[in-house]
């Protein structure tokens, strides 16, 4: 027989196979096994191909996608922009801008398909299509009143508010605020949170930029020509629950012992209502507080002895609010022989309100809780909230984590805020009744 030379294979080392004559019908074979296993593993190391590390991978996809905008024609585009794929297939090849802004803001150059208008999208998939670039750009978070991205800095927190950047949405959108400027909570931070439980960490700020403790105020109140003083607290929490913001605010008030009958307690809550933070018992329907606000507070001051308030719900902003009052014994005798008028009465109110999702600005879920200002009033209800909730209902949600943990701790968390309430108020109130 004829001797014959087998093909020359690369096997996966990179080593050629070295031919060799055959003579008989079982070299033949042998040889045929290894040309069968040098081909397999040939092709084995061409179908898993080692991981590129192309400079190109490591840009900001920003920057790809705006380069992709001067290139010639769509092929061009889409052999650049192989990174971008995601935003391609979600949105197409029309430069970003398109989106937001319409069909303007094609370049005269860029590639449009006859196929493709935007006046056939609708308003819910141009809100899903900005949310598909809210999620492919981390840094950046999307802002309906503006109808534009902003960036997010890293000062973005309720508690640094002074240091953000200033933009007329931030106002135009509607916010809460202690009065003080010390935490403004505005609708970008809702969103914020939201985006960072939903998606991720990179996409928002985490709850922790909302929880706040002011330092104890001394204020007076004026009660039928005689000055009482006292002093208050107030202290924030956020959670996001089921994908809607959920916002805790107490607020605890010391003061002595006021005289007793119904009409100097009615007097005394009427004193207390302007002193109140507007985060606590404002709404954007009207300038007065929550409805019921003001007879659960006076029946708090009338009560002789400790005792926990009764959950309602404001029957405009749909928040819950509760208003509990505790009793601190009589006048107590320190080291250096001095008597003081330790304060014998710690009014604690607390609010629950539900402010939405963080998608849209002008959902009253959010907007019903704002700022009124010099707003006309009647016109920001949350009447879609007020069908469905119940009293407590907006309380429950938030504190529906902490049922295992007051299990396992017997001593209520509520008598625990009062006994740390009650030694920072009564510190802060002997220091200014020294004065």
């Amino acid at each position: 027989m004829l001797g014959f030379m087998i093909p020359y294979w690369r096997s996966r080392r990179g080593l050629p196979l070295q031919g060799m004559p055959v003579n008989s019908s079982s070299q033949k074979t042998e040889h045929h096994a290894k040309e069968v296993e040098a081909l397999r593993e040939a092709l084995t190391a061409a179908a898993t191909p080692t991981p590129q590390n192309a400079p190109l991978l490591k840009l900001p996809i920003e920057l790809i996608q705006h380069i992709s905008t001067y290139l010639p024609n769509i092929s061009t585009v889409a052999s650049f922009s192989l990174t971008s794929r995601y935003l391609y297939y979600a949105i197409g090849t029309l430069p970003l801008s398109t989106h937001m802004y319409g069909a303007d803001t094609i370049p005269s150059h860029g590639s449009r398909t006859s196929s493709y208008s935007l006046s056939r999208i609708s308003r819910t998939e141009r809100r899903e299509r900005r949310e598909i670039l809210e999620r492919a750009f981390p840094s950046r978070w999307y802002c309906a009143w503006c109808d534009n991205f902003h960036i997010q800095e890293a000062s973005t927190s309720p508690k640094l508010f002074v240091f953000e950047t200033k933009r007329a949405c931030s106002g135009y959108n509607s916010y809460l605020h202690d009065d003080k400027n010390e935490f403004v909570l505005c609708f970008h931070h809702v969103r914020l949170a939201v985006n960072r439980q939903l998606w991720g960490p990179e996409y928002g700020i985490g709850l922790d930029a909302f929880s706040y403790t002011s330092s104890p105020t001394h204020k007076t109140l004026h009660l039928r020509r005689k000055k009482i003083g006292i002093s208050t607290v107030l202290r924030t929490g956020a959670k996001v629950v089921d994908g809607r913001f959920l916002l805790n605010v107490t607020y605890s008030i010391s003061m002595p012992t006021p005289p007793s009958g119904t009409g100097l307690a009615r007097s005394l809550a009427k004193s207390v209502l302007p002193i109140l933070p507007q985060i606590l018992a404002g709404h954007r329907d009207s300038h007065e507080p929550h409805t019921g606000f003001l007879i659960a507070l006076e029946k708090a001051l009338l009560s002789p002895v400790s005792k926990p308030g009764i959950v309602r719900l404001c029957s405009v902003c749909a928040t819950d609010f509760i208003v509990d009052v505790h009793r601190s014994a009589s006048n107590k005798e320190y080291s250096a022989g001095n008597v003081a008028a330790f304060p014998k009465i710690l009014v604690r109110i607390s609010v629950w309100r539900d402010l939405g999702d963080g998608r849209n600005p002008f959902n009253s879920s959010w907007r019903a809780h704002g700022e009124i200002g010099r707003g006309k009033e009647g016109f920001a209800q949350d009447l879609w909230r007020l069908v469905q909730l119940r009293p407590g209902g907006i309380k429950e949600a938030f504190e529906k984590d902490k049922e295992k943990e007051s299990k396992a701790d017997p001593i209520d968390e509520g008598i625990k805020c009062w006994i740390w309430e009650e030694e920072v108020l009564g510190k802060r109130y002997r220091e200014s009744a020294k004065l």
